[in-house]
């Protein structure tokens, strides 16, 4: 966990240097959910047990003239039984920096999964640098951004990526309350395991596609994130492509009542070269590998407590071997929140 450190360097250097700020905030989110779920785990039989989950959400800002920063910090567990539990981790140190016609951004992200079902066990750690700007130009507003993600998952042996892109947005506003976000996205990857070097077996290639981004604040509320990704390598054949889709959508029913849909979630159509054994080797995998659809009735007491009632469908796949946790949950919930 080398990369930790480097991480909580930064987070200790950004809170020293916002220490004579103009402004500050901390925001603190909590979220405890228990109930029942139906579980599919490769190899056992399906059942229905009771489930638990713990959630912390720490985000410290900071704005001082033309310059804003942010730290962010997530930390949650999923305990199914006895047996069967998560554990991810997630860190960014975000600055900003605002001139007349272009806003440069900077982001450094860590994240930490790890995963028990069962006999299997895995971890996946992802180290994240991007720098890029916003362009604010009259007729053609674009965003550009490089980045570049080292990747090491462990399941039965060590498997490491190397990740560079390139995220390329423009904007388009229709209205106050409406806007929409087109590009594309291209990423070179690299991937070496163990026993891939031991047979002399290199995975190397690209993806690449078009992205668009909707969003409406008006009432009913929604943020639709969609890439459509093509896939070029020494281990795929055309095509092999990728769809992946994040939505936030819901309207308030009255003041205090709220429902809305959340679907985040990663459908593949990879075909192989008969060189490729997917049993002993392992392909490129996304930085995300936890898919839901969930659907949450919200009754906000206040502006710090919201219980909650949620029903959706989980599937954490790591895309190896098909190792793949996945069911139904029907959980109650209560999200504390504190601004200072």
């Amino acid at each position: 966990m080398k990369f930790l450190s480097g991480t909580t360097s930064l987070i200790i250097f950004f809170l020293f240097f916002s220490s004579s700020q103009t402004f500050s905030q901390f925001d603190l989110k909590l979220n405890l959910e228990s109930g029942i779920y139906s579980d599919s785990v490769r190899n056992f039989e399906n059942n229905v047990s009771f489930m638990n989950h713990a959630a912390g959400f720490l985000k410290y800002s900071y704005l001082h003239d033309s310059s804003e920063s942010s730290i962010l910090i997530r930390a949650g567990t999923d305990f199914y039984k006895s047996s069967v539990y998560t554990f991810k981790l997630n860190t960014n140190g975000n600055y900003l920096y605002q001139t007349k016609n272009v806003t440069w951004k900077g982001l450094l992200n860590y994240n930490y999964n790890s995963y028990n079902y069962n006999s299997v066990f895995s971890s996946f750690n992802i180290f994240t640098l991007i720098g890029g700007a916003d362009f604010q130009l009259n007729i053609f507003p674009i965003s550009l951004f490089l980045g570049y993600s080292n990747q090491n998952l462990q399941l039965r042996n060590n498997i490491y990526y190397d990740l560079i892109f390139l995220d390329c947005l423009s904007s388009k506003s229709i209205s106050n309350f409406f806007s929409i976000e087109y590009g594309f996205l291209v990423q070179n990857f690299s991937v070496n395991d163990e026993l891939s070097s031991n047979n002399n077996i290199s995975i190397n290639g690209w993806n690449f596609g078009p992205q668009i981004k909707i969003t409406n604040y008006k009432n009913v509320l929604f943020n639709l994130n969609y890439k459509f990704l093509l896939y070029s390598s020494n281990s795929t054949l055309c095509p092999s492509f990728e769809h992946q889709l994040e939505f936030i959508g819901g309207t308030y029913i009255s003041e205090n009542l709220s429902l809305f849909l959340f679907v985040d979630y990663i459908l593949r159509n990879l075909k192989f070269t008969n060189s490729f054994n997917k049993e002993s080797s392992v392909f490129f995998v996304p930085s995300k590998s936890e898919n839901q659809i969930a659907l949450r009735f919200m009754y906000s007491m206040n502006t710090n407590f919201k219980p909650y009632f949620k029903f959706g469908y989980f599937n954490d796949d790591l895309f190896v071997k098909d190792y793949k946790f996945r069911g139904l949950n029907l959980l109650i919930g209560m999200e504390a929140r504190i601004n200072h």
